[in-house]
């Protein structure tokens, strides 16, 4: 996680980050040219935290965004693969 991603995430959802990315409810991926996106989502009651993953096959993968959203349906996008139901 940049230091930018660090400060403009919100001390509220901050301290989740490992748990989202550690025991995801759902992980979605997807690639663009030579990036692999992965987007772990952590649903709660009133809400749902997402870590956006970049990945490019040299450099190390980094957080590249975290997020609340109240309604995430418009945010999962990309093959699913990964679901804590299903699994």
């Amino acid at each position: 996680m940049t230091e930018k991603v660090f400060n403009d995430t919100s001390e509220e959802i901050i301290h989740q980050l490992e748990n989202v990315l550690k025991s995801p409810d759902e992980v979605y991926w997807s690639d663009s040219d030579d990036t692999i996106v992965k987007r772990f989502f952590k649903h709660f009651k009133d809400g749902s935290l997402e870590a956006t993953v970049y990945a490019n096959g040299i450099e190390k993968a980094q957080v590249a965004q975290f997020k609340k959203y109240t309604n995430p349906d418009t945010e999962r996008n990309g093959l699913l693969i990964y679901n804590k139901n299903n699994n």
